[in-house]
């Protein structure tokens, strides 16, 4: 997948250094997140060359379902670690519903909130509390706004994967999820999982106009710049805060349940190498890559054991304990086949309602959901249907 500079220079270094020491020599290809599922699916159908491949989390059900991945054996998993050396939630991503292993986690996303404590401060808000549930949630927000801070709230409202994994946290907290049992339709018309939309879309009371429209880059520097109260985030946005926002930066996890996510290391079916593809993942989860590779993605460690000596951004206690709080609680998307059809057109449909709302601000929620929500999760579960 597609990295920054930094990530990138690292990598190019540690192939380098593989090859010249051990004689495995790999050839490097790298896609975006849009491309990359394309590309995916065609060495899916066709094959293609590739022996192991960086994979978002959430695709690989969907690969494993299509006999595209070569699984791990018990020895192998045992030898990576075991379930045991990595978050819960992102483990579960890389395990089918009859047990075997396609995905070893690699790096870690996880959403956090962040917030300015002196502004909350201010407002006379009490930040233990001020992130526990949707209601307190809104309740924050709205004593900002009440308090004249000009910009409360800040998410990425253009066409984003992050809206969606904001929008899962609203869903859990009603005990609500995308898909129902089967994981085979959406749902998202029911009573709960309404309530989490209202609750969730509300918040855009307090979206300043500067705030509004934004892709995820625009929302996150706009926090970092010290122009937003409140946020929501990955572990990336810590390295991009100014002074004056890391003097009074806060996280808190959001109502109490946070999105974990990132990538696995996937071996395909139709891999010529997989000796090689072995190697190369117990190179890159070991402590030494874990400890760098990384942090020089603005993720964190796949491996729970080198979260202790993980060079942070910002680090201070109270920030290392609530983000390994984070990884203990933190719960992945939907873990069905057909996900990556499902997610790419949620995040679609997200953005239209976001869009809508922004367009009208007077528009009531309900009435827009009917209008724009119910179809649209028809039509797609009618595509679904025919799977």
């Amino acid at each position: 997948m597609n990295h920054n500079r930094e990530m990138i220079t690292a990598l190019q270094d540690l192939i380098g250094r593989v090859d010249s020491e051990r004689g495995i020599r790999a050839n490097w290809h790298e896609v975006d997140y849009e491309s990359g599922w394309e590309e995916f699916v065609r060495t899916a159908i066709y094959g293609g060359g590739l022996d192991l491949s960086e994979m978002g989390s959430t695709w690989v059900a969907d690969f494993a379902s299509m006999n595209a991945l070569r699984p791990f054996s018990l020895a192998e998993v045992n030898a990576l670690g075991g379930a045991g050396a990595f978050p819960a939630g992102l483990w579960a991503s890389g395990v089918t519903a009859d047990g075997f292993v396609y995905g070893i986690p690699w790096m870690t996303d996880v959403s956090l909130v962040y917030y300015r404590r002196d502004l909350l401060a201010e407002a006379d808000i009490d930040e233990a509390t001020a992130f526990n549930g949707p209601d307190q949630f809104g309740r924050t927000l709205g004593k900002l706004h009440q308090a004249e801070i000009p910009c409360p709230w800040v998410v990425p409202t253009c066409r984003s994967h992050i809206s969606l994994h904001n929008l899962a946290m609203w869903l859990w907290y009603h005990k609500a999820d995308f898909v129902d049992r089967s994981g085979k339709q959406v749902s998202l018309n029911g009573k709960k999982e309404r309530a989490a939309l209202r609750a969730y879309f509300g918040l855009a009371a307090y979206l300043a106009p500067e705030a509004q429209h934004l892709s995820e880059n625009q929302s996150d520097n706009l926090f970092a710049q010290g122009n937003a109260a409140v946020t929501i985030s990955g572990p990336w946005l810590m390295q991009f805060c100014s002074p004056e926002v890391v003097a009074h930066l806060g996280l808190a996890i959001p109502l109490g349940c946070p999105y974990l996510g990132g990538s696995s290391l996937v071996i395909w079916d139709n891999a010529l190498q997989e000796r090689e593809a072995l190697e190369w993942i117990t190179t890159l989860i070991s402590r030494r890559q874990q400890l760098l590779l990384p942090r020089a993605a603005g993720m964190l460690p796949g491996r729970l054991e080198a979260f202790g000596q993980f060079e942070l951004a910002v680090d201070t206690p109270e920030v290392r304990l609530t983000l390994l709080d984070a990884l203990q609680r933190g719960r992945a998307l939907p873990n069905v086949p057909l996900w990556g059809m499902i997610e790419d057109r949620l995040v679609k449909i997200i953005a239209s309602l976001w869009d809508r709302l922004q367009e009208n601000p007077g528009v009531e929620l309900d009435t827009m959901f009917d209008a724009e929500l119910v179809p649209a999760i028809e039509h797609l579960n009618l595509a679904l249907s025919n799977y």
